[in-house]
């Protein structure tokens, strides 16, 4: 039997475990605690070469966020960043409430097992790591501790998104400013972002692209120096090796914010002016020297717009 006592847990491979990782402490926490444990016991009995730092990040939520899903496995070790691994799962919040501690303790065991199998056949993994070896020899484990769950069981408890697609705006430039010294925008980014991630992470365009960039530039366009130096000279579009793609919209200063007769100077009416430009930029995609291979431009433009429509409907 494995002694689960937390003070003699190894630290030759640390890893955390945390349900809803945005909060300090749930009433789940003790339960994250002991998985935590179990597994880093588990570990003392085998080398299993390089165990990079892991993050557990298990959601339970009521209405779930997968805007927050993002599994990511970072290698690098440039400027002294360690090599880490961050795995999420969302378990169903009604099924998982109604389980004994017992079960509990149980399923979050299992979800270890359950994204290591998932790292082993979606991920980057570290050279020296005996991943294969690790997953059979926990699951033998779990076998003959009488509490391997089968994926049938524990899929009714798990939702799990992979690869979700992202979706990230960003004011990229932002030339002219209020009384404040404010850009006078009245919508928010982040709000924006949130509502689109949260419909948009599980539609398929192709597996081409999982993070799409927005970016908006804002400047007078009447001001000739503003205009060459922020207009000629940036990136309008760029895809990327790690399926980022990239587009970017110039919008004009003084239509954008300061035109009443052009633009409804109100929350409203500077997102349907974004939503138009954002439009014409997915639109111009198919123009790109490089562009990826498989993504269904015509499906992500309608799905922009619907979201942006429905978007616009609540305010």
């Amino acid at each position: 039997m494995f002694s689960l006592d937390k003070n003699n847990v190894t630290n030759s491979h640390a890893m955390s475990i945390r349900f809803n990782p945005y909060l300090k402490r749930t009433e789940w926490t003790d339960i994250a605690e002991y998985a935590e444990t179990y597994y880093l016991d588990f570990l003392k009995c085998k080398d299993y070469g390089e165990l990079i730092i892991t993050n557990l990040y298990f959601y339970l939520e009521e209405t779930p966020d997968f805007s927050l899903q993002k599994d990511v496995i970072n290698l690098s070790t440039i400027c002294s960043i360690p090599k880490i691994a961050l795995l999420n799962i969302h378990f169903d919040f009604k099924i998982f409430k109604t389980l004994s501690k017992k079960k509990q303790k149980e399923v979050a065991i299992n979800t270890i097992l359950y994204l290591l199998k998932h790292w082993q056949n979606n991920l980057k993994i570290p050279k020296h790591m005996k991943i294969d070896e690790l997953v059979e020899d926990f699951e033998t484990h779990l076998k003959n501790s009488n509490i391997l769950m089968n994926n049938k069981d524990l899929s009714k408890i798990i939702i799990k998104i992979i690869n979700p697609f992202n979706v990230i705006f960003s004011s990229h430039k932002i030339i002219g400013t209020d009384e404040k010294g404010n850009p006078p925008l009245l919508f928010n980014n982040s709000e924006l972002e949130n509502f689109f991630n949260t419909r948009i992470y599980n539609m398929d365009f192709g597996q081409s692209v999982r993070e799409f960039f927005i970016s908006y530039d804002i400047f007078d366009f009447d001001n000739k120096e503003v205009l060459e130096e922020y207009f000629n000279n940036d990136i309008e579009f760029k895809y990327g090796r790690n399926k980022d793609l990239f587009i970017a919209h110039q919008f004009d200063m003084n239509r954008f914010i300061y035109d009443e007769n052009y633009l409804d100077q109100t929350k409203l009416g500077q997102i349907q002016e974004l939503h138009a430009g954002i439009l014409k930029a997915i639109s111009n995609i198919e123009s790109m020297k490089r562009k990826p291979k498989f993504l269904d431009v015509q499906k992500l433009y309608d799905a922009v717009d619907k979201i942006f429509l429905e978007f616009e409907s609540k305010l």
